[in-house]
Parts: structure tokens; sequence; C-alpha cells
């Protein structure tokens, strides 16, 4: 007996009919409003968001960066 591929079953297609291709949406994951992350306001109105488990250097390299006032 000959094998061949079966189709998916997608609803308003009659049965027995070959599946295209079916539209998909990529959404970002939700985040909670208090994941235990911190946010920074700076004065100038911008905000830095910084989530669990951020490299700590990384983040002292940030901060001291943003620390520096041109001469």
């Amino acid at each position: 007996m000959p094998m061949r591929a079966l189709s998916p079953v997608v609803p308003g297609r009659p049965q027995g009919e070959r599946a295209g291709f079916l539209p998909v949406r990529l959404v970002p994951p939700a985040v909670a409003e208090n994941s235990g992350g911190l946010e920074i306001a700076l004065a100038g109105g911008h905000v830095i968001r910084v989530r669990p488990g951020v490299d700590r250097q990384t983040l002292a390299d940030v901060l001291a960066v943003l620390e520096a006032r041109p001469c």
C-alpha cells in the first residue's frame, strides 16, 4: 500500500482538499505589571527598566556612563 501525506483538517475547507499556509501572528510574551523588576526614571524623562537577573557589572557600567556629566 503506497503511503501518502495527510493534510490537516482546516475549518471551512472541504475534507481531503490540501491545506496551504495559514496566517500566523507572533506577539511578545506578556510581562506582569509587578514582575520584580526595577524602573529608574531619569531627570531628562528617560526610563530604564531593569529585569530580574540583569548582569550587575553591565548595570553598573551603564549607570556610570549616565552619571558622567559633559564638561
